[in-house]
């Protein structure tokens, strides 16, 4: 997106692990949006978006404890 679209909106996403031992680990993930229509943004499509970083983030979660069980 050129400059002029982040003006308007853009979006971040940071994404971690965090080791909590030999078989454990934590999942850190934060989310930033900016710029002028991101209250528009957020009101229109904020449920769908925490949605589905959400559902990700429980796949995610779904997919190491099974990888973790083999």
């Amino acid at each position: 997106m050129g400059s002029a679209g982040r003006f308007l909106v853009s979006a971040r996403r940071e994404q971690r692990l965090e080791a909590l031992g030999e078989t454990r680990c934590r999942y850190l993930t934060t989310d930033a949006f900016n710029g002028l229509l991101t209250p528009i943004v957020i009101l229109l499509f904020g449920r769908l978006v925490r949605r589905g970083f959400n559902d990700m983030a429980w796949s995610l979660k779904r997919f190491a404890e099974r990888a973790g069980d083999g």
